[in-house]
């Protein structure tokens, strides 16, 4: 993500705040205010945590490792490493967010693809942003050490048969036109990539 709203690039300063210091504290804040809370439960009781951290003058980074739900995860019966990864520079000029998933569309109801970009979009508002997504193959007369399980956890992936059973997300962001959608076909995934303008 590029080109930050320059009034919601303001929320990862320190100087905006004279009691805010650097460090873990501020970055919880930062975290709760952008909406990162949200994006996915992250619940210490179920082995999740979030930890932010905010810099001095300016500047955002958190870590969060995500609590498998066991019921609701069906594809992959493991279920431990799923984290997200945030970071963000927002001066003028060169304003960048980055957001980097390897959750699976299939491991929290009611928290697809198009819903996971949405919220994250609504928390750092920008105005240019590519979207990368894995999509694996796979295939249950392939053994484990397949190349076709490559996608599972490298990324923003849904395997076929979840993308078969749920609506698939068509690509479209409120607010943002699509300017291109490349798929990429390999053995055993495909990477879709699309990248968004916003409507201003």
């Amino acid at each position: 993500m590029t080109h930050l709203d320059t009034n919601n690039a303001k929320n990862f300063y320190l100087e905006a705040d004279e009691d805010a210091e650097e460090g873990h504290l501020y970055g919880s804040v930062i975290a709760d205010s952008c909406g990162l809370n949200d994006i996915y439960p992250v619940d210490p009781h179920c082995g999740g945590r979030l930890d932010g951290y905010a810099f001095s003058p300016c500047g955002f980074s958190a870590n969060a490792v995500i609590g498998t739900p066991a019921k609701s995860f069906t594809s992959d019966q493991n279920g431990n490493g799923h984290y997200f990864t945030v970071h963000v520079t927002p001066e003028p000029g060169y304003s960048y967010a980055s957001f980097e998933t390897n959750v699976p569309e299939d491991m929290f109801p009611g928290r697809s693809t198009g819903d996971i970009v949405s919220k994250v979009v609504k928390g750092f508002q920008p105005g240019r942003m590519c979207i990368t997504k894995f999509i694996s193959h796979k295939s249950k007369h392939l053994d484990s050490e397949s190349e076709s399980d490559f996608g599972r956890d490298s990324g923003f992936v849904e395997n076929n048969e979840t993308y078969a059973k749920h609506k698939r997300w068509n690509w479209y962001v409120d607010g943002y036109r699509r300017c291109e959608k490349v798929v990429y076909e390999f053995d055993g995934y495909d990477l879709v990539f699309a990248s968004f303008v916003r409507n201003d």
